[in-house]
């Protein structure tokens, strides 16, 4: 309800996500859903993501794909 992942550019080999603005860039894989949702696995842990903050995904240059709120 009101949550979805904004495009992210199906193809790219790497993909890397932030939970939080001051974190590192973070491989993972995101497999979309439906339209609305994805679910997405870090190759490393990432700790206490919570429901209601923003994910950000970004290719291997660092440009951004897209991005949604946690469910």
């Amino acid at each position: 309800e009101g949550t979805a992942v904004i495009t992210v550019e199906v193809g790219d080999d790497e993909i890397y996500a932030k939970v939080r603005s001051r974190s590192k860039l973070k491989r993972c894989n995101v497999t979309l859903i439906d339209n609305n949702e994805a679910i997405v696995d870090f190759f490393e842990t990432e700790r206490a993501i919570t429901p209601g903050q923003s994910v950000v995904f970004y290719n291997k240059n660092g440009m951004c794909l897209g991005g949604g709120i946690i469910k």
